[in-house]
């Protein structure tokens, strides 16, 4: 797949941590998120706020508060919520001269969003072999989870593609393309494949550690999608 656009409009950048993206959001709840944005990692809170603001009242029109941590203080920031019909609850820099008072109370509804970002961190896509983290594209780790939850069940490649990426249409190659990367990234001996066979004249089937032999991969225990 092509990548589009510039290293910016892909959320991508540089900061202290390295070549990184930052993830700004709003939340209701500890379940879903309001508004989400993927920007570079060197962008700062503050300049995003009004954006993901506007974003979120189209699906939360009514807003009492907006609970934020101490990146997005600022006069312009705070106005902003005021004028969206929202009080700021936001904590004042040290180097304010003249800070307020924050309501405490309701500052502690910010753990709503702490919440939810640990919960998506228990949906990262991992898979590991051996105890060693594979490195898959989305695509490879897409079609190794679907495999991996059909064990012993043989597919198409016409079928792969529908019911992994949802391609009605298709060149049925890109199935052996990411069947063949995934083999060399999942298997002992890629040319003679324990764990994904070929099933000659049907296509592609997973076997489980215990028909495939041998010693079980870490995939199969750490894989979570």
């Amino acid at each position: 797949m092509q990548k589009k656009g510039t290293a910016a409009e892909q959320g991508l950048g540089r900061s202290r941590g390295g070549f990184t993206s930052k993830i700004v959001l709003t939340a209701a709840d500890e379940d879903t998120a309001s508004a989400v944005d993927v920007v570079p990692g060197q962008a700062h809170e503050a300049s995003l706020l009004e954006a993901i603001l506007d974003q979120t009242a189209a699906r939360v029109p009514d807003r009492e508060e907006v609970v934020g941590d101490k990146g997005f203080d600022g006069d312009g920031q705070r106005q902003a919520c005021r004028d969206r019909g929202a009080k700021p609850v936001i904590p004042f820099k040290a180097n304010r001269t003249l800070p307020g008072r924050l309501n405490k109370k309701a500052y502690r509804e910010r753990n709503k969003i702490e919440r939810l970002f640990a919960r998506w961190k228990q949906f990262r896509r991992v898979a590991t072999r051996d105890d060693q983290e594979l490195s898959l594209t989305v695509r490879e780790f897409d079609l190794l989870a679907f495999l991996m939850s059909h064990p012993g069940r043989a597919f198409r490649r016409s079928e792969l593609l529908e019911m992994v990426w949802g391609w009605t249409f298709g060149d049925q190659s890109t199935v052996t393309v990411h069947v063949r990367r995934l083999r060399e990234k999942i298997e002992k001996d890629p040319a003679n494949p324990q764990r994904i066979v070929t099933v000659w004249g049907v296509g592609y089937r997973f076997e489980s550690a215990e028909r495939a032999g041998g010693r079980p991969t870490g995939a199969e225990g750490r894989l979570r999608a």
